[in-house]
């Protein structure tokens, strides 16, 4: 008896329970949803990644020595070493030998270099932790001292890696804001749609000067449970892609030996319980943010039908 008058409920019910119009609607609330959740994702990647690869940059610093006739190449590296471990901050200083250098050049040689061939030389400076040195004071005395040597402290390349990830950050952010805009935009159309039938008009003529509660309170309900189901649903395709988006590229990245290259790129691609967890937040917000629109929609769409019929 109980499910033969729910049923009954959901067939008379002002606005349509299981029609193939909120089936519709549910599908559109999934996909953008399971978009929104890989924007979020992606913006979360771009962070962390530009992270490791302003902490990578920042810890490094390379010196350059150009090669010229009356220069003594071995007794030029051994007074850039000396110079380089007098100032503070430094964790390390490496000499990058001949073969090294060749093969940072081989890519675009196909034969190999003649030990009379002049090649610049590179020295690779590790700065500590939290230090960060006198770049400007050791510039001057490489520039007194040896003044074939060249100090590159990366700023350039931080600059740039900055401006890279703010374009990509605000790119990704306004696609977010544009989905959730996409989102109202369909609730306050799907609220129209429904409250447009001759049945609401009927009901709300008849009742007139009643309070227009029920009318919103039917709306409310009908859009939250529609709205939770499809944000759900998003939500757990998005977890889906993105479990199997790091699955793929683990197993490309081991099949292909690129040695860390994409590790370094994009950092670890997993899905932790953080990713869950923001998933979850965003499938509540948008439930919220489907019931507050729906709700605004339908007392400014009953206040318009209660103006034509007064």
């Amino acid at each position: 008896m109980f499910f033969q008058d729910k049923r009954r409920l959901n067939v008379f019910s002002i606005v349509p329970r299981n029609d193939v119009n909120s089936s519709i609607l549910a599908i559109i609330i999934a996909i953008l949803t399971c978009l929104a959740s890989l924007t979020l994702s992606g913006i979360s990647l771009i962070q962390i990644s530009a992270k490791n690869w302003k902490n990578q940059v920042l810890r490094e610093a390379t010196i350059q020595i150009l090669p010229t006739e009356k220069l003594d190449m071995g007794k030029a590296l051994g007074e850039v070493v000396t110079i380089v471990k007098s100032f503070g901050g430094i964790a390390d200083v490496r000499i990058i030998s001949r073969a090294e250098t060749e093969q940072l050049l081989a890519p675009w040689f196909d034969t190999g270099f003649d030990d009379v061939l002049p090649l610049p030389r590179l020295v690779v400076i590790k700065i500590q932790d939290g230090l960060f040195p006198d770049f400007d004071g050791l510039r001057d005395a490489l520039q007194q001292n040896i003044p074939e040597a060249r100090l590159d402290d990366h700023k350039v390349w931080i600059d740039r890696l900055t401006a890279i990830v703010y374009g990509m950050l605000i790119i990704r952010i306004a696609v977010f804001f544009l989905i959730l805009s996409v989102i109202i935009l369909t609730i306050i159309f799907a609220t129209r749609g429904i409250l447009s039938s001759y049945i609401v008009e009927v009901l709300h003529f008849i009742s007139a000067d009643a309070d227009v509660d029920f009318f919103i309170g039917q709306c409310d309900c009908y859009f939250f449970c529609l709205g939770f189901k499809g944000a759900l649903a998003g939500g757990i395709c998005a977890v889906a892609i993105s479990f199997l988006t790091s699955v793929c590229c683990a197993s490309c990245t081991s099949a292909m030996q690129v040695d860390g290259q994409m590790f370094v790129l994009l950092g670890h691609l997993s899905t932790s319980w953080i990713t869950f967890f923001k998933n979850f937040m965003l499938i509540i917000f948008i439930a919220i943010l489907i019931i507050y629109t729906s709700h605004y929609a339908t007392r400014h769409r009953l206040r318009e039908i209660k103006r034509v019929l007064s």
